[in-house]
């Protein structure tokens, strides 16, 4: 495995991505995702839109007979950023794409859990505060 570190924090490459290691006990990761888009264009009174004209690509070359658009890295901005979050269970990974799903992998903690996460204020997208659940419901267990 192929470990970078940033300061205190420590990331791995895995297939396409970067994930984050928050904690080694329990074992769990963050995967940091976002969508993109195309950058507004300019409108009238100076301002921008994403509605004022219509957006064009050239197309190249054939893919399985399918035809591929050329995108332009530079004309694309970062729409919504969101987060993933991975926890080892007895060896497998499990994804955790919303908090109903963390939830229900820890099912028998889950009044608990729901408790201590209205208490906390708990925000799905804050991987510290999600960090700090899943220790908590680690605790639970033992």
């Amino acid at each position: 495995m192929n470990i970078i570190k940033f300061g205190n924090r420590v990331f791995y490459p895995e297939k396409s991505a970067g994930i984050e290691i928050l904690s080694s006990e329990p074992l769990f990761y963050v995967q940091y995702k976002g969508t993109a888009r195309d950058k507004p264009k300019a409108a009238g009174y100076g301002g921008t839109s994403s509605v004022s004209s219509s957006t064009t690509y050239s197309m190249v070359g054939s893919n399985s007979g399918r035809l591929t658009a050329a995108y332009d890295p530079g004309q694309l901005e970062l729409g919504k950023r969101y987060n993933v979050y991975w926890v080892e269970k007895k060896g497998k990974k499990k994804e955790i794409r919303n908090m109903k799903q963390f939830l229900k992998l820890n099912s028998p903690q889950r009044e608990d859990l729901e408790r201590y996460i209205k208490e906390n204020k708990v925000k799905f997208d804050d991987a510290q505060q999600m960090l700090g659940l899943c220790m908590y419901a680690d605790s639970l267990k033992k």
